[in-house]
Protein backbone atom coordinates (compact mmCIF):
# COMPACT_ATOMS: atom_id res chain seq x y z
CA UNK A 1 0.00 0.00 0.00
CA UNK A 2 1.37 3.40 -0.96
CA UNK A 3 1.18 6.69 0.91
CA UNK A 4 -1.71 7.83 -1.30
CA UNK A 5 -3.86 4.81 -0.42
CA UNK A 6 -6.23 4.56 2.48
CA UNK A 7 -9.16 6.73 1.52
CA UNK A 8 -10.96 9.37 3.56
CA UNK A 9 -10.72 7.51 6.88
CA UNK A 10 -6.93 7.30 6.61
CA UNK A 11 -6.74 10.95 5.57
CA UNK A 12 -8.69 11.95 8.69
CA UNK A 13 -6.43 9.77 10.88
CA UNK A 14 -3.33 11.37 9.33
CA UNK A 15 -4.80 14.85 9.85
CA UNK A 16 -5.42 14.03 13.52
CA UNK A 17 -1.77 12.99 13.88
CA UNK A 18 -0.70 16.22 12.21
CA UNK A 19 -2.89 18.17 14.65
CA UNK A 20 -1.14 16.45 17.58
CA UNK A 21 2.27 17.30 16.12
CA UNK A 22 1.33 20.93 15.56
CA UNK A 23 -0.02 21.23 19.12
CA UNK A 24 3.34 19.95 20.44
CA UNK A 25 5.25 22.41 18.25
CA UNK A 26 3.15 25.28 19.56
CA UNK A 27 4.56 24.57 23.02
CA UNK A 28 7.96 25.86 21.86
CA UNK A 29 8.98 29.46 22.66
CA UNK A 30 7.06 32.18 20.75
CA UNK A 31 10.20 33.44 18.99
CA UNK A 32 11.06 29.98 17.56
CA UNK A 33 11.40 30.19 13.79
CA UNK A 34 9.05 28.30 11.49
CA UNK A 35 10.57 27.32 8.14
CA UNK A 36 8.43 25.75 5.40
CA UNK A 37 9.36 22.36 4.00
CA UNK A 38 7.00 22.72 1.04
CA UNK A 39 5.11 25.59 -0.54
CA UNK A 40 2.07 25.41 -2.80
CA UNK A 41 3.55 27.70 -5.45
CA UNK A 42 7.05 28.75 -6.37
CA UNK A 43 8.38 31.61 -4.27
CA UNK A 44 10.65 34.09 -6.08
CA UNK A 45 14.12 34.10 -4.58
CA UNK A 46 14.78 37.58 -3.23
CA UNK A 47 17.68 36.64 -0.95
CA UNK A 48 15.36 36.79 2.07
CA UNK A 49 14.68 33.76 4.23
CA UNK A 50 11.09 32.50 4.00
CA UNK A 51 10.14 32.10 7.65
CA UNK A 52 7.85 33.13 10.46
CA UNK A 53 7.72 32.72 14.22
CA UNK A 54 5.52 30.46 16.30
CA UNK A 55 3.99 33.60 17.79
CA UNK A 56 2.78 34.62 14.30
CA UNK A 57 1.70 31.07 13.46
CA UNK A 58 -0.44 30.93 16.60
CA UNK A 59 -2.59 33.70 15.12
CA UNK A 60 -3.67 31.51 12.20
CA UNK A 61 -7.29 30.48 12.66
CA UNK A 62 -6.52 26.91 11.57
CA UNK A 63 -4.09 26.56 14.48
CA UNK A 64 -6.61 27.93 16.97
CA UNK A 65 -9.35 25.45 16.12
CA UNK A 66 -10.30 22.17 17.75
CA UNK A 67 -8.94 18.86 16.54
CA UNK A 68 -12.21 18.07 14.75
CA UNK A 69 -12.19 21.50 13.09
CA UNK A 70 -8.56 21.05 12.02
CA UNK A 71 -9.24 17.58 10.61
CA UNK A 72 -12.29 18.83 8.71
CA UNK A 73 -10.46 21.86 7.30
CA UNK A 74 -7.43 19.87 6.15
CA UNK A 75 -9.34 16.99 4.58
CA UNK A 76 -12.53 18.46 3.13
CA UNK A 77 -11.10 19.32 -0.29
CA UNK A 78 -8.87 16.30 -0.87
CA UNK A 79 -9.03 14.80 -4.32
CA UNK A 80 -8.83 11.05 -4.88
CA UNK A 81 -5.39 9.80 -5.93
CA UNK A 82 -4.86 9.37 -9.68
CA UNK A 83 -5.18 5.92 -11.20
CA UNK A 84 -1.41 5.72 -11.60
CA UNK A 85 -0.67 6.86 -8.03
CA UNK A 86 1.73 3.98 -7.38
CA UNK A 87 3.84 5.12 -10.34
CA UNK A 88 4.08 8.62 -8.82
CA UNK A 89 5.66 7.54 -5.57
CA UNK A 90 9.37 8.16 -5.57
CA UNK A 91 10.20 6.15 -2.48
CA UNK A 92 11.89 7.42 0.63
CA UNK A 93 12.63 11.13 0.88
CA UNK A 94 16.40 11.27 0.67
CA UNK A 95 16.83 14.99 -0.06
CA UNK A 96 18.90 15.46 3.10
CA UNK A 97 21.26 12.56 2.37
CA UNK A 98 24.64 13.66 1.05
Amino acid sequence: MGVLDGGPAQARANAALLYSSVRRLLQLPPKALVLPSRVATAVPFDKRLLNSTLDAARRLSLLRTTESGFVAATTEHLQPPPDDAEDLEAGANRCAVS
